[in-house]
């Protein structure tokens, strides 16, 4: 599932997202901080949300009219769902295990 562009409900829409090479590429060039240091500051979450969205929206040829400036919004309605977002674009070593023991 990583790397598929997923969606986050916003205002009653769905929107494009993707946790990709260019998002954490992003992500750790604004911020300074390793993907695994997005715990140690909240607000990593919205630098890592719009990032997502620029890369969902350019995988499937979509524009971004969302502005940067509401990311905060999207997180306070759709919180839930981009940590699912977050989560399934990094498995767990476990769950490496188990998918590459289903393919067998």
């Amino acid at each position: 599932m990583a790397n598929m562009v997923q969606h986050i409900t916003y205002k009653g829409e769905k929107w494009p997202i993707r946790i990709s090479y260019f998002a954490i590429k992003k992500f750790q060039e604004e911020t300074g901080k390793e993907i695994s240091e997005i715990d140690s500051n909240i607000s990593y979450l919205e630098t890592l949300l719009w990032y997502g969205f620029v890369a969902g929206h350019n995988a499937v040829n979509k524009e971004l009219i969302l502005k940067r400036e509401e990311m905060e919004f999207i997180l306070d309605e759709s919180m839930n769902e981009f940590n699912e977002v977050i989560l399934s674009s990094f498995p767990l070593p476990g769950d490496i295990k188990d998918n590459e023991n289903k393919k067998k």
